[in-house]
């Protein structure tokens, strides 16, 4: 799963492999590097890299949790 957030707007969607975006881009996958989308019309693969934050030169990471951890 990944966060994306579009530019301009403070809204965040959740999406997974498969989620179709706008009814026109399908996720393709979702690596620690970029979210890949696939226009369905066109037939095109758009590489979506992680943004970086302005005060480090590091992607954003969430903390990772295990299954033990509590909620």
């Amino acid at each position: 799963m990944a966060v994306l957030q579009e530019k301009g707007s403070k809204d965040l969607l959740n999406v997974q492999r498969g989620d179709v975006l706008g009814g026109r881009f399908r996720v393709n996958s979702i690596s620690e590097r970029e979210v890949v989308l696939f226009d369905i019309k066109l037939k095109i693969r758009y590489p979506i890299p992680f943004s970086v934050e302005n005060s480090s030169n590091q992607p954003y990471r969430p903390p990772v949790r295990v299954a033990d951890d509590e909620p």
